[in-house]
């Protein structure tokens, strides 16, 4: 078997029913269609995510499909679907995400050049989303200098292994790399094992410049509170630069020019007007070193609007796209 495509579900079986049949109908396009598994861990849904699975596996599609017993969580249930699979590379795949008409093919080649990592671009919004600059093809991470510049050609933090549906990653790279146990039910569990891996391995990258899937719009605990998200990012930076990179300052430069790329200026406004004085005060140093100024991160009483008015305009985005 040379790919599995893994799916963490939950309560998505509207957006499961078009992935499994874009991916079906690619499959069954392919030469030797047995090349390719589907691998979905289902926490714990409650709604028809099992009869929809049944009724692909009745189509012929490879699934191996187990239902948690109980909500795992995020960071739990990709690592079950990993575990499960049997193919030499996994394809992470979110479950309201869907692989570009001829994806999988383009993974299945990349695949035979030997790669440890292949990271491909994105499509959100009908607008394409490159992950890496001035990176053609294949790059070898072998020592600290490949990483930093690796790092310096990200655009965004879903370039640093985030959005799990732009990763295939060798198997036997993730079952090698050990992570603390307390890391395994992490939301961004799979970064942060493929970057303890990256520290501790010689790797080779595949980057795909052309998008290989297509996001979805569904908000998840994260994404739906400015916040939240904000804050999660912020603290798994911080954690790689002084865990993983041993406070290396350079790296932890190099985050903090990232992070400043995707939460610009109303961003951070959005994320300061939806944060307690307490907490924003803890971070308002490292964000400062980041490259803001004190005014943006200086909490006012005008906040609530502020906050307020972020929701409106996401609500009416959520509407124009829909």
């Amino acid at each position: 078997m040379l790919l599995s495509i893994c799916i963490p579900t939950f309560n998505r079986a509207h957006t499961l029913r078009p992935l499994l049949a874009a991916i079906k109908d690619e499959i069954f396009e392919l030469k030797n269609n047995d090349r390719v598994e589907i691998v979905i861990s289902d926490n714990c849904s409650e709604d028809d995510t099992e009869t929809i699975v049944k009724s692909f596996i009745l189509t012929g599609l490879i699934i191996i499909y187990y239902k948690q017993s109980t909500n795992v969580g995020f960071g739990n249930n990709l690592t079950r679907a990993i575990s499960l699979a049997n193919g030499r590379h996994c394809w992470m795949m979110g479950s309201d995400d869907i692989p570009i008409n001829g994806a999988i093919g383009k993974v299945l080649k990349e695949i035979s050049s030997g790669a440890d990592i292949i990271l491909g671009a994105v499509l959100t919004n009908k607008v394409v989303r490159p992950l890496l600059n001035n990176i053609e093809n294949e790059v070898k991470l072998t020592n600290l200098i490949d990483l930093k510049n690796f790092l310096n050609n990200c655009t965004e933090i879903s370039s640093l292994f985030a959005f799990i549906s732009s990763i295939i990653i060798r198997k036997e790279f993730w079952d090698q790399t050990k992570i603390p146990e307390n890391l395994v039910s992490h939301p961004y569990t799979h970064l942060l094992r493929i970057f303890t891996g990256l520290s501790e391995n010689n790797i080779i990258l595949r980057y795909v410049a052309s998008p290989i899937v297509v996001t979805g719009i569904e908000e998840n605990e994260w994404n739906a509170q400015v916040f939240k998200h904000f804050e999660l990012d912020f603290y798994t930076l911080i954690y790689l630069a002084d865990n993983i990179f041993d406070g290396e300052k350079e790296i932890r430069a190099i985050f903090g020019r990232i992070f400043k790329k995707q939460y610009g200026s109303t961003k951070v406004l959005c994320a300061r007007s939806n944060c307690d004085q307490a907490t924003w005060i803890k971070m308002s140093p490292v964000l400062e070193s980041w490259g803001y100024g004190k005014q943006i991160l200086r909490k006012t009483p005008f906040d609530p609007l502020i906050f307020n008015t972020y929701i409106c305009i996401k609500k009416l985005k959520k509407w124009i796209f829909k």
